[in-house]
């Protein structure tokens, strides 16, 4: 384990972090802050694992309370930039068996590093399913965690509680650029003394104990559903019955959860062949509910403030849309298909693009004009480039160019009927 990193570093990284975060999603939503102990309380945030290395950066860009110490697969030090930052933030390096060609390996080194950081009272954050996935459910926990607290307990004599904070990511579309999340700190886990004495007597049953239940808290603040499908038409239920209008964080998780429930009863059979086929015709047409729904008129001062973002963020956009769509492009080759992973490729592939684009605008500017006015332009580009990212002009012209032609080739009224039929039935159901 590297040396913890001093505060100025540290709110540096978490600054950065938090930048890549608010850049690459639309909203990001946290509930539950307060199930975070204050204080010197030893804590392990364990969080659930479905967006590869975008869910640490959230923890970290959200988390700014407590110094947090990373817990990762060895592979990730080895990495450019990505191993520099863990290295950083005084990360612990885990070896699993997937890392050693399947072979046994000892992770006593790695414990013994996380023992150290909860026996000062440090924060850990760890992904406990051990690998990132697609599943809509919590796979089964490796015990590490709860060794580790062990080991704090029984190293520091005036440690009595380690506190295990189950932190759930939920996405509504976690690949996709500004995209929201939802997270949710759920009630910690409280690993005791006594629970240490259990331990000594049966470690077997001792873990778990624990593993067992971290595991009900952690499906607690996700999405939990049997299969990626029933999420998928959970959120399309949800999405028609509030005319996809954005909810706040209780009503979405709340809702969202209803959907699943009841989609997942035998006797609503009806109603999820047919959102399985309005979602097939959406996404044959790449259209969203929010197409057919008859919208307010928008007023003159409406649609002049609109235009006049949409010029302001126009260089912005232009100047960065390469860097969008070879990122997006080359993100999703890598991820081979794997949604887990395509998130963090264009977040990585963007970060090697950025300095390089910059660069070349610096030497280019320079040779046209000098080098205070490329400075000047540089700056300007950083400015509109952030207002592009929340108005996105291009995207947004791309878009009502090609929904307006293929909203020609549908029936609209038979649609938006059919959408309301849903919707009645959906709210008879719940």
């Amino acid at each position: 384990m590297a040396e913890a990193p001093n505060t100025l570093i540290y709110r540096g990284l978490h600054s950065f972090l938090n930048l890549c975060t608010r850049i690459f999603f639309g909203s990001v939503s946290v509930r539950g802050e307060k199930n975070i102990p204050d204080g010197k309380e030893p804590v392990i945030l364990a969080g659930t694992h479905q967006n590869g290395l975008i869910d640490p950066v959230i923890i970290y860009s959200i988390c700014s309370k407590r110094q947090i110490t990373p817990v990762a697969a060895v592979y990730l030090f080895k990495m450019p930039v990505i191993g520099t930052i863990l290295r950083m933030l005084g990360g612990v390096a885990v070896t699993r068996p997937q890392d050693n060609h399947g072979q046994a390996v000892s992770s006593s080194s790695a414990l013994e590093s996380m023992a150290k950081v909860l026996s000062n009272q440090g924060v850990l954050c760890i992904f406990p399913e051990g690998v990132s996935h697609n599943s809509p459910s919590v796979l089964d926990l490796k015990s590490g965690f709860a060794r580790a607290s062990y080991m704090a307990l029984k190293a520091n004599p005036n440690l009595q509680n380690v506190h295990v904070v189950p932190v759930g990511l939920n996405y509504n579309a976690k690949n996709r650029f500004r995209s929201d999340v939802y997270v949710e700190f759920g009630q910690p886990l409280v690993l005791n003394r006594e629970w240490a004495e259990r331990y000594d007597t049966n470690q077997k049953d001792a873990l778990h104990e624990v593993t067992s239940s971290l595991k009900v808290k952690l499906q607690k603040v996700i999405f939990h559903a049997k299969s990626p499908e029933v999420l998928k038409l959970a959120q399309l239920a949800r999405q028609i019955v509030t005319d996809d209008k954005r909810q706040s964080h209780e009503d979405y998780v709340k809702s969202t959860k209803t959907f699943v429930n009841l989609l997942e009863m035998d006797s609503n059979k009806e109603v999820y062949e047919s959102l399985e086929e309005m979602n097939r015709l959406l996404e044959m047409m790449h259209l969203r509910v929010s197409d057919f729904l008859v919208k307010d008129k928008l007023s003159l001062s409406k649609v002049f403030y609109q235009a006049g973002r949409m010029l302001l963020s126009l260089p912005g956009s232009l100047f960065h849309a390469p860097i969008g769509i070879i990122s997006s492009l080359v993100g999703k080759k890598i991820a081979g298909g794997y949604d887990d992973q395509e998130a963090h490729y264009k977040v990585m592939v963007t970060m090697m693009l950025v300095p390089v684009f910059y660069t070349g605008s610096m030497i280019a500017n320079t040779m046209l004009f000098n080098f205070k006015t490329a400075c000047v332009l540089n700056l300007f580009l950083v400015m509109d480039g952030l207002l592009a990212v929340n108005v996105r002009p291009l995207n947004y012209s791309f878009t009502m160019v090609r929904r307006v032609f293929e909203l020609l080739l549908l029936d609209k009224q038979t649609t938006r009927r059919n959408i309301a039929m849903l919707k009645e039935e959906l709210l008879e159901k719940i």
